[in-house]
């Protein structure tokens, strides 16, 4: 069986925090990442540090990174696997959207508030006046502003990635070198001296979680799954009905029709995140299950579908739902769940 993902929505998270490597400066202030689990997991809480005894001799301060001795990425680039983080800066939560380039096999978390728009170079995402911005291209191809000779921040010069730096039109741009798949990338965060402290930190962090997406063509939305022998009894034949319908629906983005063939108007409620979003479904296979419970002498109902998702954003998984009835009190069967 395909394990069936909720993308984003969770009812309990493990939460994963990264604080990156700082320096003295303010530019490369630490900002905080938070990564939330698709599957619902416990939350792990760390335990308290034990108490250490004062000393009289002072804590001497960190020494300073050398130079090519800190990696901006936990490991190589990662395939992209349906999962979501949120930046959290100042303590506050950044939720974000996974947003692809438009013509390379990569893709950022970019918070909510900020913008994706082409420049020259390919594919940005930053502030809606375009002036701050993380832009991703192929190692091959410069910036026409790019000067032949660059220079370098010295609180950069610790990451393995980083080339160097130059100004234009007012902003500061720092380049960085990366490799996906094997092949060379080049990503410049860009910013400007009123947001450099703010944003540079949060543009980083973007670049640490840049992820690797082959875009596929896109998915012809529809029910290709062959009907499954439900009997002939006029009940199951109604059980099926209702079932097709709520595929249909979600097929259609038809949220009425949806309802309609849920249990109680809670249970509509709860299962709403099937419906509302742009991603494309295509049902491919569906499996019938019918039992009585031996305790209770009723019958019990389910289907178990199969099916392919396709994002707005071009991401494909296989998935499968579990799917049980119930009567209601009007003697009609509806839609329980679908996990």
């Amino acid at each position: 069986m395909i394990t069936h993902r909720k993308i984003m929505i969770i009812s309990t998270i493990a939460i994963l925090t990264v604080i990156s490597s700082g320096c003295g400066s303010a530019k490369d202030n630490a900002s905080v990442l938070t990564t939330a689990q698709v599957s619902p997991s416990p939350v792990v809480t760390a335990s308290p540090a034990p108490s250490v005894a004062p000393t009289a001799s002072p804590t001497p301060a960190p020494a300073e990174p050398a130079a090519k001795s800190v990696s901006l990425f936990q490991s190589e680039v990662p395939v992209y696997d349906g999962m979501g983080i949120s930046y959290v800066v100042n303590d506050e939560q950044l939720d974000t959207e996974f947003k692809v380039h438009q013509t390379l096999p990569l893709a950022v978390f970019m918070p909510v508030t900020m913008e994706r728009f082409e420049r020259e170079q390919g594919t940005a995402w930053g502030t809606a006046d375009k002036q701050n911005y993380l832009i991703l291209y192929a190692a091959s191809d410069k910036s026409a502003d790019q000067p032949t000779e660059l220079g370098s921040n010295p609180v950069l010069a610790k990451y393995k990635e980083y080339i160097g730096s130059y100004s234009v039109a007012g902003r500061t741009v720092e380049l960085f070198a990366f490799k996906a798949q094997g092949k060379d990338y080049t990503a410049e965060i860009s910013t400007t001296p009123d947001q450099q402290e703010t944003l540079f930190p949060v543009f980083r962090d973007m670049l640490s979680y840049v992820q690797y997406m082959e875009k596929l063509p896109p998915l012809k939305a529809g029910i290709t799954a062959k009907t499954p022998d439900v009997g002939n009894s006029s009940e199951n034949k109604q059980i099926l009905q209702e079932l097709m319908k709520c595929l249909g629906a979600i097929v259609a983005k038809d949220k009425q029709q949806f309802n309609e063939t849920m249990y109680s108007d809670r249970v509509a409620e709860g299962l709403a995140y099937h419906i509302d979003n742009n991603a494309i479904y295509r049902f491919t296979r569906i499996t019938f299950n019918e039992s009585v419970d031996s305790a209770t002498n009723k019958k019990r109902v389910s289907f178990n579908v199969e099916f392919e998702r396709m994002t707005e954003e071009g991401y494909f998984s296989e998935q499968s739902l579990g799917i049980p009835l119930l009567k209601n009190k009007q003697g009609v069967w509806k839609i329980a769940d679908m996990d």
